[in-house]
């Protein structure tokens, strides 16, 4: 009980920390490699603010480190919507994204659906 008590207050002071520090807790938790609680606060923060680029652009990150490809996508964009001059990295990331999906679709046979997503990477190209 007294360790789980510990781990609460830590866990509150860290929060607050990274909001004093002025980072993200999304970021925050990204960086350290916590990629489920930055999914769960992602969520949360996004809710709660949802035109927070920051949040959106880690959440989407966050997502493709889980392997949820399509979720990533569809932050990264959102981040991209709300802060253009993320454009370059944002870009980068969901080209990545779409050539891991269409592997998965090519490697299950499934050639038109890879082919889809191949031919949505190569939009990314130039960008």
């Amino acid at each position: 009980m007294m360790k789980y008590l510990c781990y609460l207050v830590m866990m509150i002071f860290t929060i607050d920390a990274c909001r004093i520090n002025g980072l993200n807790i999304v970021e925050y938790n990204y960086k350290i490699k916590r990629y489920e609680s930055a999914f769960e606060l992602g969520l949360k923060e996004i809710e709660k603010y949802p035109r927070n680029e920051i949040s959106q652009f880690y959440l989407g990150k966050t997502c493709y480190e889980l392997k949820r490809y399509n979720e990533a996508i569809k932050y990264l964009n959102r981040a991209k919507e709300l802060n253009i001059k993320l454009s370059k990295e944002i870009n980068i990331v969901i080209k990545q994204c779409y050539i891991l999906i269409a592997d998965n679709y090519y490697q299950s046979a499934l050639f038109d659906s890879a082919a889809f997503y191949y031919r949505e990477a190569f939009k990314y190209e130039n960008n």
